[in-house]
């Protein structure tokens, strides 16, 4: 851990893993429920923000959403190429996920199996 948060490595590039937060939300009063997981990050100096999303209970894969989301990749992208051209490679997209997805499985894992009954013993 550092002073702000949690140092990690995205395809050998630092960043502070600034905070986690979860929590459930409907969109548009839909009958499903969606667990989202935001990770709130520091790389050079700026801050990104993205949400992984999955309906409640499922098996589905998580989804990652948030306007910081492709400037993120953006600013991971090794490849100066595709840099200059505010591009990013699928080999960055999938280096993003290998660090974020594990931590937003968990986080999953623990919420759904803790029953409230828990807190009272």
């Amino acid at each position: 851990m550092t002073q702000h948060g949690k140092a990690i490595s995205i395809q050998g590039v630092s960043a502070i893993l600034l905070d986690i937060d979860y929590g459930e939300s409907r969109e548009n009063d839909a009958a499903t429920a969606y667990f989202n997981i935001r990770f709130d990050l520091e790389l050079r100096q700026r801050q990104y923000s993205l949400t992984y999303s999955k309906p409640v209970g499922s098996d589905d894969h998580f989804g990652v959403s948030g306007d910081d989301y492709e400037p993120l990749l953006q600013a991971l992208e090794p490849d100066p190429a595709l840099t200059a051209l505010h591009q990013y490679s699928v080999m960055t997209e999938q280096a993003l996920h290998e660090v974020l997805l594990p931590m937003a499985e968990s986080v999953y894992e623990d919420v759904e199996h803790h029953s409230p009954d828990q807190d009272e013993e």
